[in-house]
């Protein structure tokens, strides 16, 4: 399947195997695309709460211990139209939110403290907050870059299925 911008729909429709070289090509970036089939089993961890704008101290805080890089590639923020996180001894140990992909869809974006990564916290927040973006009856997205294995391996443990790659192009000339 090809997905394109509406203006590069004759091209692709045109030729869709040329159309797919000339995307590859302008590529700046490669995600792996996951929907959730079911909402998550399980109780919801007592230490997870909604976070708000009084929250982003502690997330600023967490985006300094996990880096520039990391910040960036989960997109997280306390004022996202959903924000859940661990708060452990005044410190915020794992986020998770939701951004509006449209009125049927959002996508969640996940950030963990790297001094307590793969203790499960990371599933944590992410299983809270899909659970009740499911109960909403909208669709539940996961994105992550492609060489993420980790981010992928965190999809899988909390239901997520695998539906495709997305490869990001810039216009072309």
């Amino acid at each position: 399947m090809v997905l394109s911008a509406p203006d590069e729909e004759p091209l692709a429709r045109g030729d869709p195997a040329a159309y797919a070289t000339d995307v590859a090509a302008r590529a700046h970036g490669v995600s792996l695309l996951h929907y959730l089939p079911a909402p998550p089993a399980g109780d919801r961890d007592p230490r997870v709460r909604i976070l708000g704008a009084a929250d982003r101290p502690l997330l600023g805080a967490l985006q300094r211990a996990a880096g520039a890089d990391a910040s960036e590639e989960a997109d997280v923020d306390v004022e996202h139209p959903l924000a859940v996180g661990l708060v452990v001894g005044g410190r915020l140990l794992a986020v998770a939110s939701l951004l509006d992909e449209s009125d049927d869809a959002v996508d969640v974006g996940v950030l963990v403290d790297p001094s307590v990564r793969r203790r499960r916290f990371g599933a944590t927040v992410v299983s809270d907050i899909s659970g009740r973006a499911a109960q909403s009856d909208r669709l539940v997205q996961y994105r992550c870059n492609l060489e993420n294995e980790a981010s992928a391996g965190l999809a899988r443990t909390c239901g997520f299925t695998l539906w495709g790659v997305l490869a990001i192009a810039s216009r072309p000339d």
